[in-house]
């Protein structure tokens, strides 16, 4: 008797740790936490595999590398993961990305365009696993070639970079092992270098750790709340809030899983509870009013895609987190990615 209480108590805690755990967060890849320089201002993760053999986003995903050169093609087909962290400034990085000039062929006559100061060159990491160096370098080449341009090769602490300037902006890229990439631009290369060494990573950054507020998905992000953004949601929710301020959120994450649906998730991290309660209010007025409005429809066949993302809508709070969490139907997927 005693040696099956002796047995029998040991799988009795495992069970009730096991019944004790909660719902699986989101994480960056192991790659990410061994590879990527640490306190991005935002960070993002595509599940390639997923993506790419999901049959509601696999016609998209066709079209998407319709162009691609035939070298890039192996390169595409092998891919794992993609993931990139933004540095600095999320409004520096918007900025940049919007001011990229266009291409040539698409774009005015100089006369007609006023002149403007150069754009900033994004501050960003961008980390790729399952395609072989090879693969890598073969596309690379290619790309480089159509730009006129041509790759090289340099040695900095003791890793081979490569370099190629294209559309303006010089890429680098290091890899840490025959399947493992980093590609950054702008000054990040030095904290890849440092990182790829053994340096500090972005494991234990706060952009991580907002992660852990959303399930996995296909898609992950996170990030610091733009300050631009902050700004105008104040104006916003004083109008909504009857001029009482609410301060905007500080950092934000959001999930995306793809089935035959996608189901989302999405989370904001406020800056005290209080502002996180009025917020959960306003969003759930905000909901009331557009289950009503849809209600008004009746039986109209648009209209039930609609009420069915909207009855699937929950929102929850912890202390100071706010999280959303809808499914979007198999119909408005198609619908929104088709225009």
């Amino acid at each position: 008797m005693r040696r099956t209480i002796v047995l029998v108590l040991p799988l009795l805690a495992l069970a009730l740790v096991s019944c004790k755990k909660g719902p699986a967060q989101a994480a960056v890849s192991p790659e990410s936490r061994k590879y990527l320089p640490p306190d991005p201002a935002a960070y993002a993760e595509l599940d390639v595999k997923a993506a790419r053999t999901s049959a509601l986003l696999k016609p998209f995903w066709d079209q998407a590398f319709a162009g691609l050169p035939a070298a890039c093609k192996p390169l595409v087909d092998s891919f794992d993961r993609i993931s990139v962290a933004a540095y600095g400034s999320l409004d520096d990085l918007l900025q940049a990305i919007s001011r990229r000039k266009p291409d040539p062929e698409s774009e005015a006559p100089a006369a007609a365009q006023p002149a403007e100061p150069a754009a900033p060159t994004p501050d960003i990491a961008v980390l790729l696993t399952g395609p072989t160096t090879a693969d890598l370098r073969a596309c690379l080449d290619e790309a480089a070639r159509l730009a006129g341009v041509a790759v090289r090769e340099e040695q900095r602490n003791g890793q081979l970079v490569l370099f190629a300037t294209i559309k303006g902006l010089e890429q680098a890229i290091v890899s840490p092992d025959d399947t493992t990439h980093v590609l950054t631009m702008g000054a990040r290369l030095d904290a890849v270098l440092a990182a790829v060494g053994g340096g500090p990573t972005i494991d234990g950054s706060p952009v991580v750790a907002a992660l852990g507020n959303v399930p996995p998905g296909t898609i992950v992000v996170a990030a610091r709340f733009p300050a631009s953004v902050a700004a105008m949601m104040n104006e916003a929710l004083r109008m909504f809030s009857g001029g009482k301020p609410i301060p905007a959120p500080t950092m934000l994450s959001a999930s995306i899983g793809v089935g035959e649906s996608l189901t989302l998730a999405g989370s904001l991290t406020m800056g005290d509870e209080a502002s996180a309660q009025s917020f959960e209010g306003l969003i759930n007025s905000g909901l009331a009013v557009a289950r009503t409005m849809l209600a008004a429809a009746g039986d109209r066949p648009d209209a039930a895609p609609f009420k069915q993302l909207l009855g699937s809508v929950t929102v929850s709070r912890s202390g100071v987190v706010l999280t959303v969490r809808a499914t979007v139907p198999r119909d408005l997927v198609t619908q929104a990615m088709s225009h």
